[in-house]
């Protein structure tokens, strides 16, 4: 059974919100992972996360077609560049 013009509509309008939400998440978690990690340490945690979502969606989300998995990739990229943007300027700052 195909999808409807506007159920792909709203997928496709949910998929890229979420990459807001996680860039929401990401920078307000941002002081409570510093209590674990050092600044260093959390720029690689950033990295790793944003790998897990390429991953998640070329590999998986490609393969399946699943807007599920589509939609948990963008949310740990945004979550990756939430963290990151916040401490990219901490270290130019320093």
């Amino acid at each position: 059974m195909p999808i409807s013009e506007e159920t792909w509509t709203l997928l496709l309008t949910l998929t890229s919100s979420f990459v807001i939400v996680g860039g929401f998440i990401g920078s307000t978690t941002t002081k409570y992972w510093l209590t674990f990690l050092s600044k260093k340490r959390l720029l690689q945690v950033c990295h790793v996360l944003i790998i897990i979502s390429i991953l998640l969606l070329a590999l998986v989300g490609c393969l399946t077609w699943s807007y599920e998995v589509m939609i948990i990739g963008r949310l740990v990229f945004g979550i990756s560049l939430g963290i990151f943007f916040g401490k990219t300027c901490d270290f130019i700052l320093q």
